[in-house]
This record gives C-alpha cells, structure tokens and sequence, in this order.
C-alpha cells in the first residue's frame, strides 16, 4: 500500500481541487467523494506508470510537517493499494452476446475488449474517467 499527502482546495462551485504535495499531480470533483474518488484513481495511475518506467518513487512527505495553504480545506493521507498498480496482464475471456448486437456492433467499428471493460468498470464503479 502507498500513502501519499494530499492538499483539498474547495472551489467556488462547490467541487474540490485536489493537489498531491509529494508528485506533479492534480485532480478534482464535483463533490467531497468523487474528489477522494479521483485522488486515489490519480495516485495510482501515476504510481503504476512510475513504477512501470523503473521510476523512483518519491518519500511521502509527513502530513504534519506540511505547511496547509491557506486557501486549502485540509491535507489528509490517500492511499492506494500495489494490487491496483499489478493489472497489464489480460486475461481472455469468451462471452456469448446476441449476433444482432454483434453484427451492430462491429457496423460501429467498437472493439469489444475496450467496451467489455469499459462497462464492467462502470457497472463496478472502479476507473472512473475524470471529468473535464
């Protein structure tokens, strides 16, 4: 599991903006939740891509020796766990759909991979896009 400090600014409206202290990286949304919700998505990509890259990952700085901005809400801690950062490996999977939808599909030019996954991350609220 990774901790990393982040900084939550609440903007005029009504969202949080989300700046992590130790990493170039920044992220919002709409509510208090989606901006928990999408510091963890970014703190993982990044870290996934670090350490996929053979980066080095930066010390988490101590949430008590941050100075808080004063325009910033609060500073907490946002985690995520090195089971998200291990998911390049696809597994193949056979699925059975109605060949009309089949057929509509591929009219469409959609890869079924992509969309496949794309509605089990939506069905299973994880991979949430961000919004811009």
């Amino acid at each position: 599991m990774y901790l990393y400090p982040a900084i939550f600014y609440k903007d005029e409206t009504g969202g949080y903006s989300v700046a992590f202290y130790d990493f170039e990286l920044a992220t919002c949304g709409d509510t208090l939740q989606e901006a928990f919700v999408m510091a963890e998505e970014a703190l993982t990509g990044r870290i996934h891509l670090m350490l996929k890259d053979n980066e080095k990952l930066p010390i988490p700085s101590e949430v008590y020796n941050i100075k808080k901005p004063k325009e910033a809400e609060f500073i907490t801690l946002i985690k995520t766990d090195r089971k998200y950062l291990k998911k390049d490996k696809s597994l193949r999977k056979n699925v059975t759909i109605p060949e009309w939808l089949a057929e509509a599909a591929e009219t469409a030019n959609l890869n079924f991979s992509q969309e496949l996954q794309n509605a089990l991350k939506a069905k299973l609220k994880v991979g949430v896009q961000q919004k811009m």
